[in-house]
């Protein structure tokens, strides 16, 4: 298998929670990290950004941000930065938690259209308390709206990676995109209907 593309300016952050039941859920974002050297202490940088925003979120302490993985993909290979800095995050919640599958739902935003150019991030771990039926509670969306703009209000620009390879043979006349390229997110909608996560399926 071929390695991904590289994409351009892009840092790859992989969040990762520890769960009720020994279960492990992750969140992926893309920053726009320009030319700026990816060391330790720009991936601490990045831990802390999101340590800060998930400490905006009215979880159930039976979840907690345990740590980073920080990743280069401007270059093949690139250097990958573990990181706990700013971490535990734990929960603040004692109320019994939600199913592990029912979400918080986040989308994401740029200047493009197309869904390469939009992103989403499901959020598990809030309560019981928290739900009205279908519905977060107002407490609680407030609280995953602080979490979208503590990490859109940080130094470096949130953005949508898009890992997009060109056709070899592409038909006459096509206007090809750009390969391996990262679009910074402009806005967010934060849903106030909880949602379950579904894997888009590869195209042929």
């Amino acid at each position: 298998m071929p390695p991904l593309p590289v994409v351009t300016d892009a840092v790859q952050v992989v969040a990762h929670i520890n769960g009720p039941s020994d279960t492990h859920p992750e969140n992926v974002f893309g920053f726009d990290f320009g030319s700026t050297t990816l060391n330790q202490a720009a991936a601490d940088g990045f831990c802390n950004i999101l340590a800060t925003a998930y400490g905006e979120l009215l979880w159930s302490n039976t979840y907690s941000l345990v740590g980073c993985t920080v990743t280069d993909l401007r270059v093949l290979d690139g250097p990958q930065f573990e990181s706990v800095s700013g971490c535990p995050v734990v929960g603040p919640q004692e109320s019994q938690p939600l199913p592990l599958q029912t979400c918080g739902l986040i989308s994401w935003y740029t200047s493009h259209r197309g869904r390469s150019f939009r992103g989403r991030t499901y959020i598990p771990g809030f309560t019981e308390a928290a739900s009205d039926g279908a519905h977060m509670d107002s407490s609680d969306h407030a609280s995953l709206a602080a979490f979208a703009d503590s990490i859109l209000g940080s130094a470096v620009d949130l953005g949508i990676i898009s890992r997009y390879q060109p056709n070899p043979s592409p038909p006459p006349s096509s206007v090809l995109r750009d390969p391996g390229i990262i679009t910074r997110v402009d806005s967010r909608v934060v849903h106030d209907l909880w949602a379950t996560q579904r894997r888009r399926q590869p195209r042929g």
